[in-house]
Parts: C-alpha cells; sequence; structure tokens
C-alpha cells in the first residue's frame, strides 16, 4: 500500500532517529512530532537545568523571591534530594515575572498570562492577552515619564532660585562658599606672599 506523502516523512524521520543536527550548527536538536506531523525542535539549551543559585545571579533575584514565586505557582523545580533544579522553562518564566514586575504587573496578571502559554501555538494566546494590557501599561508608563520631567524641571527652578537668593543675601551659605573663601583668603593673605628672590 503506497504511503502519503506526509506519512512517508514521519517514516524517514524515525528511521534517521529523533536527534539530529541542526544546518550550519553544532548543537543537537530533538525532533518532536505532535499531532500527526507539528514537528517541534528543541535544543540543548531547552533540556538545560538551573540551580538556584545560577538563576538569582543571572537575573539579580533572591532565594527568598524565587521560593515565593513557586509557593504562587508561578515556577515549578523539580527536587534532587533537598535540591531545587529549575528547567529551561522555569528560566523563561522568571524572566516573564521579573520584567512584568518591572512594568507594573500583578502577580494575577503575570499568572494568567503564563497559564495561556502554549507552545504549540506560538503564545499566541498568551500574545493576544499581554499585547492590550501591555499598551496600556506602555502609555501609563510615558505618562510617568512626563510627570518625572515635570518634577525634575520644577525642582531644578527652585534649586536656581535659592541658589539665586543665598548669592544675594548670605552667599556665605552657599555649598562650597566655605572652601572658596578659605581660598580667597589665603590668596589675598600678605602675610602668605612670598617675593621673587634672586640667587646669591
Amino acid at each position: 500500500m503506497a504511503l502519503s506523502a506526509r506519512a512517508a516523512g514521519m517514516r524517514d524521520r524515525l528511521r534517521r532517529g529523533s536527534l539530529g543536527m541542526t544546518a550550519g550548527s553544532r548543537k543537537p536538536v530533538l525532533y518532536v512530532n505532535v499531532n500527526f506531523g507539528y514537528q517541534q525542535r528543541m535544543t540543548a539549551d531547552d533540556l538545560r537545568t538551573y540551580s538556584i543559585r545560577q538563576l538569582c545571579r543571572e537575573f539579580g533575584a533572591t532565594a527568598r523571591a524565587l521560593r515565593f514565586y513557586e509557593d504562587k505557582g508561578l515556577l515549578d523545580p523539580t527536587r534532587k534530594g533537598q535540591t531545587r533544579v529549575y528547567s529551561s522553562k522555569d528560566r523563561a518564566r522568571l524572566k516573564l515575572i521579573l520584567r512584568g514586575r518591572r512594568i507594573g504587573f500583578t502577580l494575577a496578571e503575570i499568572q494568567e498570562m503564563i497559564d495561556l502559554y502554549d507552545r504549540k501555538e506560538h503564545n499566541v494566546h498568551q500574545m493576544a492577552v499581554a499585547l492590550p494590557r501591555h499598551r496600556a501599561r506602555v502609555e501609563a508608563l510615558k505618562q510617568q515619564l512626563e510627570d518625572i520631567k515635570g518634577a525634575i524641571e520644577t525642582a531644578e527652578e527652585a534649586c536656581d532660585w535659592m541658589e539665586r537668593t543665598l548669592a544675594e543675601h548670605r552667599p556665605d551659605l552657599l555649598p562650597g562658599a566655605e572652601d572658596y573663601a578659605r581660598l580667597l583668603k589665603e590668596r589675598m593673605n600678605p602675610d602668605n606672599h612670598r617675593p621673587f628672590q634672586t640667587r646669591a
């Protein structure tokens, strides 16, 4: 019985084995067939594991924070005795968690996006949920930036006004005025003046 092109291709891949090499790369690649023909490639990096110390060092997080995210169900490390072992998926989740926290997402919002993670569909559901929220957060950050710029301008104007006022009424109270006065006094003090002496 003749095989279809898809079936023949699957047969050939099985004969070659599931572990191969990517074109132009020496990294081993694991081919995973999903849903009759969907082929997903996993690199050696995808199979790598991490210790809690490695992730803390890479992302500048604390071990306490990682354990907290684990308690909240955001991370799911395996155990090797008493040692936590984190997968590449945990690493990707931690990166998403920390990025989300930096731009102001709550843990509940981050959890919702992570729950929608579906690698087979290239994260389209996650993107659909995250996109409008990220857009809204960007606009909020832009407004915060404008507010910060305005606050800086106000503070600079206040500093300029105080410096002018002190310079007019009490210049001796200006920052650095004491050092300047001492230097000026040393230069104008005749006792410190050494006239030019000719050699004998």
